[in-house]
């Protein structure tokens, strides 16, 4: 897409709040942005209820009938196992061009999305967004203190 490493530091971020977004088009919006614009986005959203089960899922983890609770339940083209996302919790889900850091492929993936847990976690998003007079859901505790959601 873009052939210069220095092209992500020099770009404008587009962020966009888009508010409640159904997770197909947040989806289909992504894939839009990916295959026709050279730009950087940030969408930030949130979604009605919706269980998505990554490549690694096992069904046992959803544990609630989705439909007794008015959620959807999709399967995902990502990795990972069960993610729930509902009205309140703030989604941003990022469409940037990434330089390599090791060659590419899965391993940069994963140090990727790792370095954006960090940056999320050092910038204190729940608090600024709390601050801002949104109410987000409330903050529950996680398993791993490095994990944005868990």
């Amino acid at each position: 897409m873009q052939s210069s490493p220095e092209r992500a530091f020099v770009e404008p971020l587009h962020a966009r709040w888009l508010g409640s977004v159904d997770y197909h088009d947040a989806l289909a919006l992504q894939h839009g942005l990916f295959t026709r614009s050279a730009a950087n986005h940030l969408l930030l959203l949130e979604h009605p209820h919706v269980y998505t089960l990554g490549a690694s899922a096992d069904r046992s983890n959803v544990l609630v009938d989705p439909a007794e609770v008015g959620a959807q339940l999709v399967v995902a083209d990502r990795g990972g196992d069960v993610t729930y996302h509902g009205p309140g919790q703030l989604v941003g889900y990022p469409v940037l061009w990434v330089p390599g850091k090791r060659g590419g492929g899965m391993a940069d993936t994963v140090a990727y999305v790792r370095s954006v847990e960090q940056v999320v976690i050092d910038a204190g998003v729940c608090a600024t967004f709390r601050a801002c007079g949104s109410s987000p859901s409330p903050i529950i505790p996680a398993r791993s203190p490095r994990s944005v959601c868990d």
